[in-house]
């Protein structure tokens, strides 16, 4: 039995692949965003990363109203 990496990159454009891809672009864009507002206001690491989860639940009630 092999490994088949390419098996493991292939997509199949189903609903698990959608939602797994707008998490990780939720992930990487809320945090370059809440990252940005860190340094940019004085606010605390907390208020940041607090800001960073309500930010990824907003999102997510949006794609359920959806």
């Amino acid at each position: 039995m092999s490994f088949d990496a390419t098996r493991v990159l292939q997509k199949r454009g189903d609903l698990h692949d959608g939602m797994s891809h707008g998490l990780f672009f939720g992930i990487f864009a809320g945090i370059l965003v809440d990252i940005n507002q860190y340094v940019l206001y004085p606010i605390s690491v907390s208020l940041a990363i607090l800001w960073f989860l309500f930010g990824l639940c907003v999102l997510h009630l949006w794609w359920l109203a959806l």
